[in-house]
């Protein structure tokens, strides 16, 4: 009955590439960082995604870069395959806000729909000092703050650096297509705000989860009945 009712509690995620696995990805050359890529402002190199820009208090019009990172650096690691996104940038200039990453893929919704998104922030005592990642999720143009707060479990128990937590949240849909974004927006100093393994879901609704139950218990009901029949006529 466990595998049955399993079945119906996931969900395909909505999201392409929500790990940043996926596209032509290639380190810096002749850096300290080989783990390490640098993506500007608009780059969508990343498959399914778009780069957002900062703010740098000398440069007019949108600025910004992010990070794009694997497990190669060896201090860092990701938490969902091997790769992960630093939102602060290859360089981080002290900026503020930084920079950000959005969707640039059709996310088909149904208005009135509840929908579940859930993603991984992480963060790194020996760079951040003491300052925790802080995340602004804007969905449809509403924005909310996600604030990391395990820096006390730094470094984790694999002895690297960094460390990382698990937010989900869910939201009605009032449109039929989803705008989704992530923006670094801790305020300095702090040096890494890494981002992993994004998913949206749909959640089914109580009526539709136990008629898929009952649907997939039919046949075994069909079963059992028989089973009594039979042994009433023998």
């Amino acid at each position: 009955m466990a595998v049955i009712l399993s079945g119906f509690s996931a969900s395909a995620n909505l999201i392409f590439n929500g790990s940043f696995e996926q596209g032509p990805y290639q380190p810096n050359m002749g850096d300290n960082n080989p783990g390490c890529m640098n993506l500007n402002y608009g780059s969508t190199l990343i498959p399914g995604w778009i780069v957002l820009g900062g703010r740098r208090p000398d440069v007019i019009g949108p600025y910004g870069d992010i990070s794009w990172q694997d497990n190669s650096d060896i201090v860092y690691y990701a938490s969902d395959g091997s790769k992960f996104l630093d939102l602060t940038g290859w360089n981080n200039d002290y900026s503020y806000p930084h920079g950000g990453i959005a969707l640039n893929q059709t996310i088909t919704t149904i208005p009135g729909q509840q929908y579940l998104l859930s993603f991984d922030v992480g963060s790194s005592r020996y760079y951040n000092w003491g300052n925790v990642p802080q995340v602004t999720v804007t969905i449809n143009g509403n924005p909310s703050t996600f604030i990391f707060n395990s820096n006390a479990l730094l470094p984790d128990t694999t002895g690297f650096r960094n460390s990382w937590e698990h937010t989900a949240f869910t939201f009605i849909a009032s449109g039929e297509a989803l705008d989704l974004s992530f923006q670094g927006t801790t305020p300095n100093p702090i040096l890494t705000i890494f981002l992993d393994n994004v998913s949206l879901v749909a959640v089914p609704e109580p009526s539709t989860f136990i008629a898929g139950v009952l649907e997939l218990l039919l046949p075994f009901g069909a079963c059992i009945l028989w089973s009594l029949r039979k042994n009433r006529t023998a």
